[in-house]
């Protein structure tokens, strides 16, 4: 299972032994985009590799896919056309949420960039006050065949802060409908009483009328 399999999985849910799963956004619909490829294993873990053309393809199709949430869980050096694409989905209403990397001025590209959700793990002892912190040591995720393990990194921590953003688009999602049919039900409400106002009205001049 690639990378960012493993963090669309986590974002959406934990693994819970005996139990399959148990969500963090379990309503949430994934787009799950490789932008990266893996390469084959020599000795070690296998690596990641990361190239513009490849990012900028997965970034353009989940912009215009109008995907609310997009999880970049890397970091490396500034890229102008990286950056002009993170840009629009920013101006977009799209959230951004990038890993922070301690090694990397600034954490790295994009947690940098403006607008973007930067976060790292929790475990990191310092971090910029504007780095969010969350879980990313021995957390538990999928692995093939039905089996699952523990995996560490701020990688990890941006996954699940992309599910608790999934969680808060959800329930904005929600109170802008109640909000709305309540809106409907009040001007319904309100053209009802109008309707009765004009009957009662009308009622009362032809009571009126043979008096004038």
């Amino acid at each position: 299972m690639n990378l960012s399999m493993r963090l669309a999985l986590l974002s959406l849910a934990w693994v819970m032994v005996g139990l399959g799963i148990a969500g963090i956004a379990p309503g949430a619909r994934i787009m799950a985009l490789r932008a990266c490829r893996q390469l084959k294993r020599t000795s070690g873990p296998a690596g990641t590799v990361c190239d513009t053309l490849s990012l900028a393809k997965a970034l353009h199709y989940a912009i215009e896919r109008r995907a609310q949430i997009i999880n970049l869980s890397l970091s490396g050096p500034r890229d102008r056309l990286l950056q002009s694409l993170v840009a629009l989905a920013l101006e977009r209403r799209t959230a951004v949420v990038a890993a922070f990397d301690p090694a990397l001025p600034s954490g790295g590209f994009p947690a940098s960039q403006a607008g973007v959700v930067a976060v790292a793990d929790e475990s990191l002892r310092t971090v910029p006050r504007s780095v969010y912190r969350a879980p990313g040591r021995d957390v538990p995720t999928t692995q093939p065949g039905g089996k699952w393990s523990l995996v560490n990194g701020s990688s990890y921590a941006a996954a699940h802060v992309s599910g608790l953003l999934a969680l808060v688009r959800e329930r904005q999602d929600l109170t802008a409908e109640w909000q709305t049919l309540d809106a409907r039900r009040n001007a319904s409400l309100s053209q009802d009483e109008q309707k009765r106002s004009k009957k009662s009205e009308d009622a009362d001049r032809a009571r009126l009328a043979p008096i004038q």
